[in-house]
């Protein structure tokens, strides 16, 4: 099995953007299922995808972003290299299977997020020592492949998964090749408040299942 478990600060750079949340009890619904929403886009019209990420790239400027109607600018560690690659590496992808939505996938995500959330947690190692492995085995599946995504701070899904895409820090680029990634079939999205970055969405991907 595979889990992308690095890279989360870096992430964190790009995808801040500066607005504080609006109620994330009124929002977590509607963005959960946006989050998978936006991905599913990604992926099955990645010329599209592809063109949304060269407009986004014009709001930067140096290793600084800022979008119109966001108050701050953003510090990226790569500036608009990340971004250019990203654009790269989307406009070759050839269109793919949406994810399926699967109840337990969410379920894991969400709980890691209820537990992590409130205590600050970065990463993909839950306050009790478990892993994504671990979560998602907990709630019955058996996946032969899986891999988390985690994003910290945007409160909306475009921003969510545009920073994971573009990655930027991240040497692996691996939160992108998750939502590229041709072999996972289905994927859970739980968000929640976050102790330090306001909210975090986690992003629990899988393969085919291991019957049990």
């Amino acid at each position: 099995m595979k889990a992308w478990l690095s890279g989360l600060a870096a992430t964190l750079a790009l995808t801040l953007t500066g607005a504080a949340p609006q109620s994330l009890a009124a929002q977590d619904a509607s963005l959960e299922a946006a989050v998978l929403a936006e991905i599913n886009l990604a992926r099955t019209h990645p010329a599209e995808y592809a063109e949304r990420l060269r407009r986004f790239r014009a709001y930067y400027h140096g290793k600084l972003v800022r979008e119109p109607g966001v108050p701050i600018d953003v510090e990226t560690y790569e500036g608009v290299a990340a971004v250019d690659e990203a654009i790269a590496y989307v406009r070759r992808q050839r269109p793919m299977a949406p994810l399926g939505e699967n109840e337990r996938l969410d379920q894991s995500a969400m709980d890691f997020a209820d537990r992590a959330g409130p205590a600050g947690i970065m990463g993909h190692v839950g306050p009790d020592g478990s892993t994504v492995i671990q979560r998602i085995r907990d709630t019955g599946l058996w996946p032969m492949s899986a891999a988390e995504d985690i994003a910290y701070g945007p409160d909306t899904a475009v921003a969510v998964v545009r920073g994971l895409i573009i990655d930027d820090g991240v040497p692996s680029r691996g939160h992108r090749s998750a939502i590229f990634d041709p072999g996972y079939q289905v994927a859970g999205v739980g968000c929640g408040p976050h102790r330090v970055y306001h909210i975090m969405c986690v992003i629990d991907f899988a393969g085919p299942m291991l019957q049990r």
